[in-house]
């Protein structure tokens, strides 16, 4: 993608906010691109990289953050006239907190939405835990919005369903394989970090992140930022990715060389295989017609562990709090979002205590008013019944005389 046709960007952090989403439909000019990944993989740097291509190494993204991107639409297509728009989300490596997937992921987003997972290569001891627990939890997001949709637009579902495994119409694996019913995207980042390595280990690296990617109906794209021609490269597949338009189709599988693979062209016999002959015991130690075999993922990593060492620490998923009277330790200080945080917390708890003294005082106001009312009525009566007696009174005292 050429600098002028990304010309109107901007960037906002969003932390504990909600997003407001407009009501009318979304057309094909507007898209989203959601990029996760672990901390540290590379998401913001590529990210600016196809914003501003001139711009300095980003700041490490806090929660979710959000980006957008226009794109001067196509002549020939009525619907393209002037911009496109597409709605860039990132999400913060440390983050593991669904409510926040809700946001890019929903169900008005849903037929125009793209996946990008940036997995980081020069941590080959994580491949396996990390594209796993980012895809369990994409598709978790996506399976519940697909539910929803169920009810009010199965049309869409249906097609969406069936958009997913176009690709792997004339694939011999289409029984073995699980697409997500959304595009996914591994972006497998800081290819520099793979010179050192053996061929082997390189050929383990790209037959574990293949298998992974053909089995979730994935598209590979390998990219480093060490390298402006990468670098240029990565531009022109983002835009594709960011406002939804095809990919060229592609197998490049050289472990030497970037891999470039799009969904449905590869398959497990070439993948677990390579120039061997069809073994299907091989393969079926891994998939079957069933799903993946029990021990697949341990199998894969085990390889891992063997050349690479044991994989890091996965990050603690920790429950939803909206940090109110929270005594908890901050484990990760930052000064201007620790001091932002108190004074907000401050406001809203003198916001609450304000709201509690008010609603005390109009309790309080209302059993003043009732309680002289009722006595009121009742004072009245005395005195009436007073008067009554009295009188009765007298005019005893008059007759006696």
């Amino acid at each position: 993608m050429s600098e002028s046709k990304t010309d109107e960007t901007a960037s906002k952090p969003i932390v504990e906010k909600d997003v407001k989403e407009e009501d009318a439909k979304v057309e094909a000019s507007e898209c989203t691109a959601f990029f996760v990944g672990d901390s540290g993989s590379g998401k913001s740097t590529l990210i600016q990289s196809f914003l501003k291509p001139t711009s300095k190494d980003p700041k490490p993204t806090f929660a979710l953050e959000y980006n957008y991107a226009r794109r001067k639409g196509g002549k020939d297509d009525s619907k393209e006239k002037g911009k496109n728009l597409s709605h860039i989300w990132e999400l913060g490596g440390d983050i593991l907190e669904q409510k926040l997937f809700e946001i890019p992921i929903n169900q008005r987003t849903l037929n125009y939405c793209s996946i990008v997972i940036v997995c980081d290569l020069s941590k080959p001891q994580d491949i396996v835990v990390s594209l796993n627990r980012w895809i369990t939890l994409i598709r978790d997001v996506v399976h519940k919005r697909i539910t929803e949709l169920k009810v009010i637009n199965p049309a869409l579902v249906t097609q969406l369903k069936e958009q997913s495994l176009l690709s792997y119409t004339d694939n011999r694996d289409i029984s073995k394989v699980k697409p997500c019913e959304i595009p996914l995207f591994i972006v497998a980042n800081k290819y520099d970090a793979l010179k050192s390595l053996s061929s082997v280990e390189k050929r383990l690296i790209w037959q574990i992140i293949r298998f992974i990617a053909h089995y979730n109906g994935a598209t590979i794209i390998t990219t480093t930022s060490a390298d402006m021609a990468a670098k240029e490269v990565f531009r022109g597949h983002c835009q594709s990715i960011c406002f939804h338009s095809p990919l060229k189709p592609g197998l490049d599988i050289n472990a030497d060389k970037p891999v470039y693979v799009t969904a449905g062209k590869d398959d497990y016999e070439s993948i677990l295989l390579g120039s061997s002959s069809s073994n299907s015991d091989a393969i079926s130690q891994y998939v079957t017609n069933l799903g993946l075999s029990r021990d697949c993922w341990v199998k894969f990593g085990e390889l891992l562990k063997s050349s690479f060492g044991s994989p890091s620490p996965e990050p603690e998923v920790l429950p939803y709090d909206d940090g109110i009277n929270s005594d908890k330790k901050n484990e990760f200080p930052e000064v201007e979002i620790d001091n932002m945080r108190l004074q907000r917390d401050a406001l809203l708890s003198r916001y609450l205590q304000d709201a509690e003294r008010k609603e005390l005082l109009m309790q309080k106001m209302n059993a003043v008013d009732s309680s002289a009312t009722s006595g009121s009525a009742i004072v009245g009566s005395s005195d009436d019944r007073g008067e009554s007696k009295g009188g009765t009174s007298k005019r005893l005292s008059k007759t006696r005389k």
